[in-house]
């Protein structure tokens, strides 16, 4: 029995000959499976001869109203850096 989140995104093929448990990550793969998998597939392709048991969601979705992004600290930075060199460029003049 395989206990793991299989995450095969760099596979060409993948065989599953045990049961699995958990979700697998294959988009470019060619998935084989010939026992149960007691989880998601999401692969390139699949030759199922075995089951698939997906598992419904059981997390928490965010809130509707996700909170302000904040202003990055490094344009307040810029904005007076610029000023500064305005400033420096007007007294030479």
């Amino acid at each position: 029995m395989l206990e793991h989140n299989g995450y095969f995104y760099e596979a060409t093929s993948v065989t599953l000959g045990r049961q699995m448990y958990g979700s697998i990550l294959a988009g470019n793969a060619a998935l084989t499976n010939s026992t149960a998998v007691e989880g998601n597939i999401f692969a390139g392709s699949a030759v199922l001869r075995g089951q698939v048991h997906a598992q419904a969601f059981a997390g928490e979705l965010p809130p509707d109203d996700p909170a302000p992004v904040p202003l990055p600290a490094t344009l307040p930075l810029l904005g007076a850096a610029m000023g500064a060199v305005a400033l420096m460029r007007r007294r030479r003049a």
